[in-house]
């Protein structure tokens, strides 16, 4: 999830606004050019071009639409922040695994670009804090964490985003047609449109044989987490 429909986020952020388009297009630009011999007056105009035409994709992408975007952020960015208050630090246990670096890598180009960098700043600043602390872990053995509620929140927006996107995602693509609909969020829905995405179903599929092929006891601690939210339905 968070290296799928968080990129969602990361690229709106990146490109919904102007003073975003402009400053991303250009420093990315830069990065490119640096250390090239190739002088850098063109920069500028370079990256608005290439900004405009990211602007362009951001249909493909599914992330047109600012308030998709916008409350994917405050939740993905608020939970982690709510679960840092008590001082916890990784998301899955006392050490890192795959999930603390899936949504780092995300997370660290959100505190790069303007609009993203001065929200998490100003609302978010444990979640600012976390971000940096990643870029080196050294001498972590274990850190506290107590993470019940933060899994019951991403578990939550997975039953009620992620996997209705992807179901609809899937049933679009068996009917052989280019765009699907699904609505988001149960309370204060909002109608989500984009291209299909096969990528996107494979990775639908894979998660599904993952939960199938589960041990016993495994399934039904999933099940247990599950409890609550519309998850297990669509792994069935």
């Amino acid at each position: 999830m968070f290296d799928e429909w968080v990129t969602k986020v990361i690229f709106g952020m990146r490109w919904l606004k102007e003073k975003d388009q402009n400053w991303s297009g250009i420093w990315l630009i830069y990065d490119f050019q640096l250390g090239t011999g190739q002088p850098l007056e063109e920069c500028a105009e370079m990256g608005r071009m290439f900004g405009s035409r990211q602007v362009g994709r951001m249909k493909i992408v599914g992330c047109d639409n600012p308030e998709v975007v916008s409350r994917s952020f405050d939740t993905f960015v608020g939970s982690l922040e709510r679960h840092l208050a008590d001082g916890s630090l990784c998301i899955l246990g006392s050490t890192p695994t795959i999930a603390d670096f899936a949504l780092y890598g995300q997370l660290s180009q959100l505190v790069v670009d303007r609009t993203p960098d001065e929200i998490i700043r100003d609302k978010y600043p444990a979640v600012w804090s976390w971000v940096r602390k990643f870029e080196d872990l050294s001498g972590l053995e274990k850190a506290h964490c107590d993470n019940k509620e933060y899994l019951k929140e991403m578990l939550t927006f997975a039953g009620e985003v992620y996997f209705p996107f992807l179901a609809a995602n899937r049933a679009a693509l068996a009917a052989g047609e280019k765009e699907l609909k699904v609505n988001l969020w149960k309370a204060n829905p909002i109608e989500h449109i984009q291209p299909v995405f096969k990528y996107q179903d494979k990775c639908f599929q894979r998660i599904k044989q993952s939960y199938a092929s589960l041990p016993p006891l495994y399934k039904k601690r999933a099940s247990e987490l599950f409890s609550g939210t519309d998850c297990k339905e669509y792994l069935q």
